[in-house]
C-alpha cells in the first residue's frame, strides 16, 4: 500500500464523550445529562434558523448553488465588508483545510500557539508541513512576542485563536496590532473568532479592519452563539486574492442547502444573539462567584466556556462528574493535564454543575485527608 508516510504524524482529533455514551456506560437517563463538553449554545438554534431549514426539505434532490451568493450577501451584509472579501465552508474546519491546502506543503511551517485549537496542528501534519507550538505566558495566555521569534523564511501560515479555546483568554486590539506590524507580508494570519459574537472587552480587535493589509484571514463560524453546530457551517473573512486559491481546493457543493438558508436566517435573528448573550454573562458570573467560594482557579474567559484548575487531576474530575451525569472536556490533549473546560449551560445546567462540582471536591478533600490520617 504505497501513501503518504507524514499522515502517521497527523494526530486523531478526540471529541468529547457523547450523553449517549454516557447512558451506555453509567445508566443514567438522557434527559438528566448535562453535556457541557463542547462550547454548544444550551439555548439551541435560531427559531428563525429552524424555520429556514424546513423550508428546504421539499427541494433536497437539488443541489446547491454553487457560488453561494445569497449566504455570502447575508454575511458580507451582517459584518460591513463586500461579498468577494466571504468564502464559506463546511464548517470552519473546511476552510482551516483551504489554507492547508493552498499555502502549505512538506517544506514549509506552520506557527501557533500551544494549549489552544487542535485542529491547527492537525491541519499542518495533514499536508506534511512542519508545526511549531509556541509556549503559552506563565497566565495561559498566547505569547505573541514568542510566535515573532518563531517565524521563519519557510513560515507561510500562523494560527491566532482569540479568544483561545480552550483557556478563554484574549489579545487585545493594541496586542494584535503591534503583531501585525511586524509580521512578513508573506506570512498569512488566521484569526480563528469561533466565539467572536460572546465577546464584552473594550479593547478586543476588531480584525475585519485589517483584511486590507492582503495577508489576514478571519475565521467565525455559525456553530457557536447561533445554534447550528450540527449543519457545519462556517465562513472566512479575507482577501479575494486568498479566496481565489481556497477555489481551487474547494470541493463543489460543501455547504447544504439547509445550512446555507440556516445561517442565512441566523443571521437577522438578533433577538437570539440576545438572549444567548444574555444567558451567557448570567451564568459566567454565577461560575465565578462558586470557584472563588470554594477555591477554584479559573481564567476568565470571553468565550461560551471557561477553563477551571482544581487539586483533582482534570481527568479524575471528568470522570467524578461524570457519575452526577455532568460531562466536561479534560484537557490532556492539549498537555493541562490538571485543567478541564466548561461550557457555560443554561441557567439549569449550571445549577447542576455547581452543585456537583462542590460535592466532587468536598468528597475528594475528605478522602484525601483520611488517606493522610
Amino acid at each position: 500500500m504505497k501513501y503518504n508516510t507524514y499522515i502517521e504524524e497527523v494526530p486523531v482529533y478526540v471529541p468529547g464523550v457523547t450523553t449517549k455514551e454516557l447512558v451506555r456506560s453509567h445508566g443514567i437517563p438522557e434527559e438528566e445529562i448535562v453535556k457541557l463538553s463542547s462550547n454548544e449554545n444550551p439555548l439551541g438554534p435560531s427559531p428563525q434558523a429552524m424555520k429556514a431549514v424546513k423550508g428546504e426539505v421539499q427541494t433536497l434532490n437539488i443541489y446547491p448553488d454553487n457560488t453561494y451568493t445569497d449566504l455570502k450577501n447575508a454575511i458580507a451584509k451582517k459584518i460591513r465588508v463586500k461579498p468577494e472579501n466571504v468564502a464559506v465552508g463546511n464548517g470552519s474546519s473546511e476552510i482551516f483545510l483551504f489554507l492547508s491546502l493552498s499555502f502549505l506543503n512538506e517544506n514549509r511551517t506552520l506557527v501557533t500557539s500551544k494549549h489552544t485549537f487542535q485542529i491547527y496542528k492537525i491541519s499542518g501534519k495533514i499536508v506534511g508541513a512542519n508545526v511549531i507550538q509556541v509556549p503559552m505566558r506563565a497566565e495561559l495566555k498566547i505569547d505573541l512576542d514568542g510566535i515573532l521569534s518563531a517565524i521563519t523564511e519557510n513560515t507561510s501560515v500562523v494560527y491566532i485563536c482569540n479568544p483561545n479555546n480552550p483557556t478563554g483568554s484574549y489579545l487585545t486590539k493594541s496586542e494584535i496590532e503591534n503583531f501585525l506590524n511586524h509580521v512578513p507580508e508573506d506570512v498569512i494570519v488566521v484569526f480563528d473568532e469561533a466565539y467572536y459574537e460572546y465577546v464584552t472587552a473594550d479593547d478586543y480587535p476588531e480584525t475585519v479592519n485589517y483584511i486590507d493589509r492582503g495577508n489576514v484571514v478571519i475565521i467565525r463560524t455559525f456553530s457557536k452563539i447561533y445554534g447550528l453546530a450540527g449543519l457545519r457551517l462556517g465562513y472566512a473573512i479575507t482577501s479575494p486574492e486568498i479566496i481565489e486559491k481556497f477555489e481551487h481546493v474547494r470541493f463543489p457543493f460543501s455547504v447544504s442547502k439547509p445550512a446555507a438558508a440556516a445561517g442565512i436566517a441566523a443571521l437577522q435573528d438578533t433577538l437570539h444573539v440576545q438572549r444567548s448573550r444574555a444567558s451567557n454573562e448570567r451564568n459566567k458570573f454565577k461560575m465565578y462567584k462558586k470557584f472563588e467560594e470554594l477555591g477554584v482557579k479559573y481564567i476568565p474567559t470571553q468565550g461560551n466556556f471557561t477553563y477551571i484548575e482544581t487539586e483533582i487531576p482534570g481527568k479524575r474530575l471528568f470522570e467524578m462528574l461524570l457519575n452526577y451525569g455532568i460531562i466536561v472536556r479534560p484537557l490532556d490533549a492539549y498537555e493541562l493535564p490538571m485543567g478541564i473546560r466548561v461550557t457555560i449551560g443554561s441557567d439549569n445546567q449550571t445549577d447542576r454543575f455547581l452543585i456537583a462540582l462542590e460535592d466532587v471536591i468536598r468528597k475528594w478533600d475528605t478522602t484525601s485527608l483520611r488517606e493522610e490520617g
